[in-house]
Parts: C-alpha cells; sequence; structure tokens
C-alpha cells in the first residue's frame, strides 16, 4: 500500500484545518521529481500559514535545510568540541546547533514566526533522518535539546524510492510522527498555475487536453519515473521547455503557427520533456489550424472559428488562449479592437475573463504608452459595457 495521495490543490485546501491547532503536526510532501513540491511549501504552505496566525506572509521567516545526500548529522546538530571542565576532567561538548542560530538572527531581525523546511529528506541519511525525528515530533520539537519554537512549522519533502534519485523510505519512528502526503500529478493545478507564469497555451493546453484522453499514448505528463534512461516530462520540464517555444515563435514569420514538430525546435523540446511528451505536443499542436487568423476575426468576429476538440463541443482551452492572442494583435485602433473585443467574448469562461481584462487595458492605452495620456480607443460595443458591469469586482 502506497501512501495516501492528494494533488497540490487538494492539500491546499486543507491546511486551514491543519493549522488550525496551536501547535502545528509537521507533515512531508513525497513524490517524483519536478512536481513543484518545494515551490509550493515556499509559496502556498507559507502564505496559509501566514493567514492561519493573522501575520503578513513577509513576517514568516522561510528557513530552507536541503538535508539530503552529502549532508552530514553534524551540520545540522552541531559539531562535538573536546574540552576540560573545572576539574581537569576530559569532557565533550557541542556547539550550538546551527538551525538554533540561525531562529536566532533571525528573531532579532524582527521575525516573529518560522516554517522549517526540510528539503530532500527521504534522500537523508540514517542519521540525519534520526536527528529530524526529534524535530518534527510534537511532542519532543527540539534539536540536541534545544527547543524549536512552540508555534514554529515544520514542512518535508522528498522523492519516493522507486525515483531513482537516491530517496529511500523513510525510517518507521520518523515517518510514525507526521502526516505524509504522496503528492498526485495534476493538469488542471498546473494549468492555473501557467496562465499566470507566462508558459505557452501550447504547453498547458496540452497538459490538459491530454489529461482528458484515455488512450495511454497520449499522456503528456509522466505518472512515474521512466524505467529506460531517458528524460520525463514534468511541471518543472514542461516549464523550461516553454521558454524555448516562447523565443522561437517570438522570432519565427509564421508565430504560433510555425511549425514545431521537426529541426531544432523539436530536439530542443524533447532535450527538456523526453520523445514520447513531445509526441504528445507534436500532435496537439497541429490543431493550431483550428485557431482564426486575424483577417477571419476582423472580418466578422462573430462567425470566427472556435477552436474546438476534435469530436466535441468543447471548446480547448489551450488553442482558445492562442485565438485571444491573435485577436490582440490584430487591434490596431478603435474599430478593431472593438472586434478582436466581440471575439474574445466568445471564448470559454477563463479565457474570456483574463483576455478581456487584457483587451480592456490595451483599449484604454490605444494609440498612447499609458493609460492617462488620452489617446484610448473609445468603443461603444454594449459587450465592453457587460463585461465591465458583471465583472467589476476583479476588473
Amino acid at each position: 500500500m502506497a501512501h495516501v495521495t492528494a494533488t497540490l490543490a487538494e492539500i491546499e485546501a486543507m491546511l486551514p484545518i491543519i493549522f488550525a491547532n496551536k501547535v502545528i503536526q509537521p507533515f512531508i510532501l513525497l513524490g517524483m521529481m519536478g512536481t513543484a513540491k518545494t515551490e509550493f511549501v515556499k509559496t502556498i504552505v507559507l502564505e496559509a500559514f501566514a493567514k492561519s496566525r493573522g501575520v503578513d506572509p513577509s513576517k514568516v521567516a522561510l528557513i530552507l535545510e536541503k538535508v539530503g545526500t552529502g549532508r552530514e548529522a553534524c551540520e545540522i546538530s552541531g559539531f562535538a568540541i573536546p574540552s576540560v571542565d573545572e576539574n581537569g576532567d576530559n569532557v565533550t561538548t557541542f556547539s550550538k546547533p546551527p538551525l538554533i542560530v540561525e531562529i536566532e538572527r533571525l528573531k532579532a531581525l524582527g521575525f516573529t514566526h518560522f516554517m522549517i523546511f526540510l528539503d530532500e529528506l527521504a534522500q537523508a541519511s540514517d542519521d540525519i533522518q534520526c536527528l529530524a525525528r526529534d524535530i518534527v515530533d510534537m511532542g519532543e520539537k527540539h534539536i540536541k535539546n534545544w527547543p524549536l519554537p512552540d508555534d514554529a512549522l515544520i514542512v518535508g519533502a522528498g522523492n519516493r524510492p522507486t525515483d531513482k534519485s537516491n530517496s529511500k523510505r523513510l525510517l518507521s519512528h520518523l515517518g510514525n510522527t507526521v502526516r505524509i502526503f504522496e503528492v498526485e500529478q495534476c493538469a488542471t493545478g498546473f494549468a492555473e498555475y501557467a496562465r499566470g507564469a507566462g508558459i505557452h497555451p501550447l504547453v498547458w493546453g496540452c497538459a490538459l487536453a491530454s489529461a482528458d484522453s484515455h488512450h495511454e499514448s497520449s499522456k503528456f505528463f509522466a505518472e512515474t519515473t521512466p524505467v529506460e534512461y531517458v528524460q520525463a516530462c514534468t511541471p518543472r520540464s514542461a516549464t523550461n521547455m516553454s521558454r524555448d517555444l516562447v523565443a522561437y515563435f517570438a522570432t519565427h514569420p509564421k508565430g504560433d503557427r510555425a511549425p514545431i514538430n521537426s529541426g531544432i525546435i523539436a530536439k530542443l523540446i524533447k532535450s527538456n520533456i523526453g520523445s514520447e511528451a513531445a509526441s504528445t505536443l507534436f500532435s496537439y499542436a497541429s490543431m493550431v489550424h483550428k485557431v482564426p487568423t486575424a483577417r477571419d476575426i476582423q472580418h466578422d468576429p462573430s462567425t470566427a472559428i472556435l477552436p474546438h476538440l476534435d469530436g466535441s463541443d468543447r471548446v480547448d482551452v489551450g488553442m482558445a488562449m492562442i485565438a485571444a492572442d491573435v485577436a490582440m494583435s490584430s487591434s490596431s485602433d478603435a474599430m478593431s479592437a472593438d472586434r478582436a473585443f466581440t471575439y474574445i467574448m466568445r471564448l470559454p469562461i477563463e479565457v474570456m475573463i483574463t483576455n478581456g481584462k487584457r483587451m480592456l487595458r490595451r483599449m484604454a492605452i490605444g494609440d498612447g504608452i499609458t493609460e492617462t495620456d488620452g489617446k484610448s480607443w473609445v468603443t461603444n460595443n454594449p459587450l465592453v459595457n457587460k463585461f465591465q458591469m458583471e465583472y467589476k469586482d476583479i476588473l
């Protein structure tokens, strides 16, 4: 039996319950490499902890301890120092643990709350795991008899033994003191993050489309570490690959319609996500013909094609995002912006809201440089007024 599996979104929903207690039980996130565990802890978990304590996140000190391969327990617990006592006897004393020194330094700087993040814990030596046991045990919560702050949040993360990253099973007496979640891949969660992080729509659109597919051959993200010595597609490697796509499309005459399934760009893509995921991406990218051209949108935005999924009435959100970019780029004056806005209002709601806001900002700038220099594009499109009224709380 494996540990309980949960997506990062599910774990985020659990945090208010976990943080409801004054003394918080530590938890550990295990999972495949590149699944955003570390970033999740450093951002979402820290912000939720700060909110539960009624403090600004800037008042929470993040202490990141990478305790994996190559670390010695004495680097964390302190060093043994031979000395002589007042009676002349040889004795051994210990230096103050560096973690305690760091907490004291941060307290002096004005930090009031602390999150101790034991990253790569599953790759740590047995000595470090034994040391960590007293750190994560709510009844102990000390390091070599030096107490940790009562309200400190302690979180761990690491890979699984099957992930071929020099990780191993957590020692049983350590695992018995904490919550353990095995992080499950979630294309929807990745897409939500990717939209705001500048990741190309082809990447997160492909992740969503492949998650809906029932064919194993069309999967985008790897669910386990490959047995073969090949690259695996994870949120991290897909994010890195997106940078090449953005640069390639920006310099190609055909823009987002440029082919990606051959030549140097294909090899760049495979170098990050592997051949199998690349094939899935190439197949998804071939749907770009379903995206209307700027001429189509400007000719008649109410009838210009929508990028539907094959054999479905649903509009593909990744391709819809590309279509919205085409609409935005087709705007050069008030009338063309009016038509672009009309087309954007036909897209799926998550794409429509994001790009409706972008389009309003573009119209406000108009022919100027800023929104305040009086050169905005004025439109009488009733859809603009309707959008502003319906979504005034988020505009």
